[in-house]
């Protein structure tokens, strides 16, 4: 929007030599953080608190740390989960009750990818190093790993049948 507004031409989706070049702009780079600093604080220090406030169940795959890992993957020059706007964005975010983690082998992630046309789709590299930050993520005992390589309704009933061992979750009331 910023470059329409400006005259320029704007970048085609997906990942583009043009993209790349222009995302190795330092300027580019922090004002992209910035962006996305904005929007997943709208997201999740917003949107989270008001829903949780209203007294329902709310159910992030990875939540804040899949922002962090897409920051440290993208930006590994830049450590911005150091940034005071980063740690003040995590102090406003509602603590997780129960921490999920979707797992779903590489080769399935990117078919699935490539099934709902994913106008930014990771490199294969980008893949490999997300699939190796999940596991690690699976080994710590704070997230609850789930084989989300199933039909979605087996992944739906796990994540119900995880909910309800749970303590601090009401589960007589949820729709499924």
């Amino acid at each position: 929007v910023w470059r329409r507004l400006r005259g320029g031409r704007a970048l085609q989706p997906g990942p583009t030599a043009d993209r790349s070049r222009l995302m190795r702009k330092p300027g580019v780079q922090r004002a992209w953080l910035a962006m996305a600093l904005v929007d997943t604080w709208i997201q999740c220090a917003v949107k989270l608190r008001f829903w949780r406030a209203s007294g329902d169940i709310i159910l992030c795959d990875r939540y804040l740390q899949d922002a962090e890992m897409d920051f440290e993957i993208e930006f590994p020059d830049l450590n911005p989960e150091r940034w005071m706007p980063w740690r003040l964005l995590r102090a406003m975010c509602p603590r997780p009750d129960l921490q999920l983690l979707l797992l779903l082998p590489t080769e399935e992630a990117k078919r699935r990818c490539d099934l709902k046309q994913e106008p930014f789709p990771p490199s294969p590299e980008v893949r490999r190093l997300r699939e190796q930050a999940y596991q690690e993520l699976a080994t710590r005992t704070d997230w609850v790993p789930l084989d989300a390589n199933r039909s979605a309704e087996e992944v739906h009933l796990a994540i119900m049948e995880t909910l309800a061992g749970s303590s601090g979750f009401d589960t007589a009331n949820l729709q499924t």
